[in-house]
């Protein structure tokens, strides 16, 4: 469910999960079409993962980016970079699917402070990040 975020826009970078389920449904939200279109216009980092990047391709954000997805969706998207994990294309982070969620995490941490804020939440996790 999608609450009225409207004055706290400004604050938030949205990043959408994944699913075949949840993609379809994402897709027939009108309040998401238009949250998503003022994001990209304001320039803020958009993420999404497995079959999501469907919904971003759909509403037209990733333009001319580059973008990965689930192999199930990935023939929906127009510059996909089929076989690959994770794609940062200007403030679009794309991710594969499940198994790859730390990766696209860890690239949103980076986006919205730094590699080093990135490596230290990954040490946290016990995880190894390297900078894509």
């Amino acid at each position: 469910m999608l609450f009225d975020l409207t004055p706290l826009n400004v604050l938030f970078h949205y990043g959408l999960s994944g699913g075949r389920w949840w993609a379809e449904q994402l897709q027939k939200s009108r309040i998401l079409k238009k949250l998503l279109k003022e994001q990209d216009k304001a320039g803020r980092i958009c993420g999404a993962v497995c079959s999501s990047p469907a919904i971003l391709h759909k509403y037209g954000l990733p333009k001319e980016k580059r973008a990965t997805a689930h192999p199930s969706a990935i023939s929906m998207l127009t510059n996909a970079v089929d076989g690959a994990n994770l794609v940062i294309d200007g403030k679009i982070i794309t991710g594969k699917g499940l198994g790859t969620v730390l990766d696209f995490a860890l690239a949103i941490v980076s986006k919205l402070f730094d590699d080093a804020r990135a490596r230290s939440v990954a040490e946290g996790l016990i995880f190894e990040f390297s900078r894509r």
